[in-house]
């Protein structure tokens, strides 16, 4: 056998596609060569996965498949993640895609001398796949190694054509062995890298858990602590928020749970779950955006049951996506949800739920593109309407994973109905809530509404409650209505007005109506879903309450019971949950967490319980304080500087006294491996951020030591809640200042806001220098922390313009993004300079709430300056307490002081307390 004949390229191939198949966990891998004439497409090798088995000899030509292979000709690759509507690999789809149940390919041309010899094909079977970036140049390397052996054996034939001598045939034989060999090794690398790559991305996706979750463990903890002392009012935009919060928490579980998207096992979490919550969630998150464009948002659920088992989150995900298009959609009119009973078989209720508007509908070519990720309705360059387009893509398949169906019907210029149609368990009727009936069967009510289908939503609903309903389209039937009934001797109860109706408001009616002075005027409920309302209004008009639209029998019986005095804003749960841990009052907690927000949410959560919290800002220090006092239970951060909660946790396990004190892990990541770490190291549960109260206060019932066998159990009285006075100053002077922010942040304390507006002032005024400093010097990574940290404390602050330049800095530095860097450090410089004169003018505000005696301060100093000269960490902690006092009296020093600790500078942070001690006169 010649030189020439050993080179064996289907062996070769032969090898190669086996060897990607099992490696990638391909279904089929092949290789294709083009004739000379590049019209025919000839089969090499396919390798089958399910099969093990090689097959060659399969035909593509020109005359068949025209756009398909000039497709191959045009492109280094074809990535078809949806192959049978790509319109680059469409044509395959009878004879070829279907049959196989091939879902998703990726061809790589396979290229020698600047022309497309033929390709390298992957094929994905029976599951959804999107071809990512790295997949794809993975691809094209190994086309190029393909067309470099191929051109090799080209070039070997050539020259044994030629009569190469002997010795330059072994010598290029063994040029061949290095290149395979390379080649091999470039293979190899490749895959180490595609391997790292996919361990990035879960490192990525951990680390992004912990950061979305630490700002929603702000949110929905402050939340929870505001909705404490909130006006009825207030109460509701809390709600609002909480529910927010809640359902963006719950679509982030499985969003960042990496392994099962990349596996496609996103998994169902079926539950007994309310319905009318479900539903009301969608109403909250919504009504904002349909007020704005004067839409009106109708909820119609019928005679369904009250509760329902299923997973309630992936309806609502369903819904609030069908409903959002509608409202993004749709200029005026209506937006209707509605769900129906269209069967039962066996235990489960067959249900229709769907959503109507009266928007822009859709053309027959858009309609064929539904359902597809990444399709919008709006495909233009100037975007009128945004979105990622994935959502209906996203509703369909948790559709099919819930075992039901989608589907839709419109038409141009008269709007869309989508629809799902999903099995539902049945739940015993033990289960059911029990509320008080708001208003008494035999009650009459006037309803007054111009839209036909939310004033036949809302008389059927006050009907089931066994109210007497009239209902009527207009002001100024209202009036006649009320009128004759006055003068009959059957007045009505109670009136509700739609607050928006032509010719005569709702607003007007009330006025009129007082006019006439009726013998017996019914309390009158203002009704709206786009305008928002006042006390002061209501009163100005004569109405008891108010109810904002779409209704639903819950948001409808709640409302009326709170404006006929019977009922209020209580949540039960959270209130027997707190009564049952003031019997721990007095108990020692040990919370470990370095992030001060997270810090504040937890501080007040467990320290109006009456708890005696120590604080530990590291796993270092917990180890410590736990090596000093024995603790009823720690609270653990999982990620900490110097050392992290594992650590701790293994550490304090082996101190005396703590093989069974219980200790939480409080973490942002939520895979399941993380959990099983937290176990392993000894931990004894898990509560995700952001903290949900009601989890949290299960929690530690269920492991709190009873009070009999607590560590120490002093008379510890939960502290009464203090109302702030405001601080002497004005808002108004302070630049692009949000005041309503910076007082959510101190819980409504204006003069702890006047405090560390002076404090900001003082010790962040020259960050914008310090990060220019600090990336001159190629320092990057501190310039980033100091600009992160710059961020932070403006948006607690409510500074907006330093918060969102600040950000936008940070994001510049993490990309090295050298221009945008020196642009954004100018700006800030800018808003600083603006800012500062401004802060200064308050300075004597917030000192004028801290009065200091210099003898009275040194105690605590000479105790501080014990702490730095032993290096204890305990230092930090008492400093933080100190602060205010000593900025009142030596303001630059004690910011000196404090970047001193912050750096854990604490020998030169002792030498300067010793000179500040020493200008403290001796106590007479």
């Amino acid at each position: 056998m010649t030189f020439c004949e050993g080179i064996n390229f289907d062996l070769f191939v032969h090898e190669i596609t086996e060897l990607l198949a099992l490696v990638l966990q391909m279904e089929r891998v092949s290789v294709w060569l083009f004739n000379e004439e590049q019209s025919e497409l000839h089969c090499q090798d396919l390798f089958e996965l399910a099969t093990h088995q090689h097959s060659s000899g399969q035909l593509l030509t020109e005359e068949m498949f025209y756009n398909e292979l000039k497709a191959l000709k045009d492109s280094r690759y074809v990535d078809a993640s949806d192959a049978c509507n790509d319109p680059r690999t469409s044509g395959y789809r009878e004879g070829y895609l279907e049959p196989l149940g091939i879902t998703a390919m990726l061809d790589c041309s396979i290229i020698s001398e600047g022309c497309h010899r033929g390709v390298i094909c992957l094929e994905v079977v029976n599951r959804p796949h999107h071809w990512e970036v790295d997949e794809t140049s993975f691809g094209c390397q190994i086309a190029d190694q393909l067309g470099m052996v191929l051109l090799t054996k080209e070039r070997l034939k050539a020259k044994h054509d030629l009569e190469i001598s002997e010795k330059a045939k072994t010598e290029l034989l063994e040029n061949l062995e290095v290149l395979v060999a390379a080649r091999t090794v470039e293979l190899e690398v490749a895959r180490d890298a595609a391997e790292e790559a996919s361990r990035a991305k879960s490192t990525f996706l951990a680390n992004m858990s912990h950061e979305i979750r630490t700002p929603m463990n702000a949110i929905i903890g402050l939340t929870h602590l505001l909705k404490r002392d909130a006006l009825p009012q207030q109460y509701l935009q809390m709600e609002k928020i909480s529910h927010a919060a809640h359902h963006l928490l719950g679509i982030i579980n499985d969003v960042l749970d990496f392994s099962k998207i990349e596996a496609g096992k996103m998994t169902l979490e079926p539950t007994i779950f309310e319905l009318e919550r479900v539903i009301d969630t969608v109403r909250m998150l919504l009504i904002e955006k349909a007020s704005e464009k004067g839409l009106e948002l109708i909820t119609d659920f019928g005679e369904l049951p009250a509760c329902l088992y299923g997973d309630g989150l992936r309806l609502g995900q369903i819904l609030l996506n069908f409903a959002a298009n509608a409202v993004k959609f749709t200029e005026k009119g209506s937006v209707s949800l509605r769900a129906r009973k269209t069967g039962v078989d066996g235990d489960k209720l067959w249900l229709r739920f769907s959503v109507s508007d009266t928007g822009i509908g859709m053309t027959e070519e858009q309609q064929r593109h539904l359902f597809s990720a990444f399709e919008q309705g709006d495909r233009s360059t100037t975007r009128q309407y945004g979105g990622t387009g994935l959502g209906l893509a996203i509703s369909k398949r948790l559709s099919d994973l819930m075992g039901g169906k989608v589907g839709f019907e419109s038409s141009p210029g008269k709007g869309s109905t989508f629809w799902i149609e999903l099995p539902l368990g049945i739940v015993e009727q033990n289960y059911m809530p029990v509320s008080a009936q708001a208003v008494q069967p035999g009650t009459r009510i006037l309803l007054a509404d111009d839209h036909p289908e939310a004033l036949e939503v809302m008389s059927q609903l006050l009907i089931a409650m066994g109210c007497l309903v009239s209902a009527v389209e207009s002001g100024a039937e209202a009036i006649s209505v009320l009128v004759q009934a006055d003068q009959s001797g059957q007045p009505f109860d109670l009136a509700l007005l739609d607050w928006e109706m032509p010719g005569m408001t709702g607003l007007e009616v009330a006025e009129r109506l007082r006019e006439l002075e009726l013998r017996n005027l019914p309390k009158l409920v203002l009704v709206s879903g786009c305008h928002v309302h006042t006390s002061e209004l209501l009163e100005q008009y004569g109405f008891i309450g108010f109810i904002a639209k779409p209704v639903t029998p819950g948001t409808l019986n709640t409302a009326l019971a709170e404006m006929l005095g019977k009922g209020g804003f209580r949540n039960i749960g959270l209130a027997d949950l707190e009564q049952t841990l003031s019997r721990h009052s007095g108990q020692q907690l040990l919370l470990a967490e370095d992030n001060l927000l997270n810090q504040e949410v937890a501080l007040e959560l467990l320290g109006t319980l009456g708890f005696v919290i120590d604080l530990a800002e590291d796993g270092q220090a917990a180890v410590a304080m736990a090596s000093r006092k024995k603790y009823d239970l720690i609270l653990m951060d999982v990620q900490m500087p110097l050392m992290d909660g594992i650590e701790a946790t293994r550490r304090i396990r082996m101190l005396d006294g703590y093989s069974h004190v219980p200790i939480i892990a409080m973490t942002a990541n939520a895979f399941d491996e993380d959990k099983k770490i937290c176990l392993e190291a000894g931990m004894n549960d898990h509560v995700g951020k952001p903290v949900d109260p009601l989890l949290l206060y299960r929690t530690l019932i269920r492991w709190l030591p009873q009070p009999d066998q607590a560590v120490a159990k002093p008379a510890m009285p939960v502290p009464e809640r203090q109302t702030s006075t405001d601080a002497a100053f004005d808002p108004s002077l302070i630049p692009w200042f949000n005041y309503s922010a910076g007082l959510r942040s101190v819980r409504g304390k204006a003069d702890r806001l006047v405090s560390m507006l002076a404090r900001f002032g003082r010790e962040y005024s020259d960050y914008p220098e310090q990060i220019e400093l600090l990336l001159a010097a190629g320092t990057n990574q501190q310039a980033q922390r100091l600009a992160h940290s710059l961020k932070g404390v403006s948006a607690t602050l409510g500074l907006v313009k330093i918060q969102a330049t600040a950000n936008l800095l940070e994001s510049a530095i993490r990309q090295c993004l050298t221009t945008d860097l020196q642009q954004h450090v100018a700006q800030l410089k800018n808003l600083m300079k603006e800012l500062l004169p401004a802060l200064s003018s308050i300075e004597g505000v917030s000192k004028t709430s801290v009065t200091v005696e210099l003898v009275d301060l040194k105690p605590g100093l000479e105790k501080l300056l014990q702490l730095l000269e032993s290096d204890d960490l305990e230092a930090s902690r008492l400093f933080g307490e100190l602060r205010d006092q000593l900025a009142a009296v030596w303001d630059a020093d004690t910011v000196r002081l404090a970047r001193m600790i912050d750096s854990f500078l604490y020998e030169d942070a002792a030498c300067m307390l010793k000179k500040l001690l020493q200008q403290i006169p001796v106590k007479e």
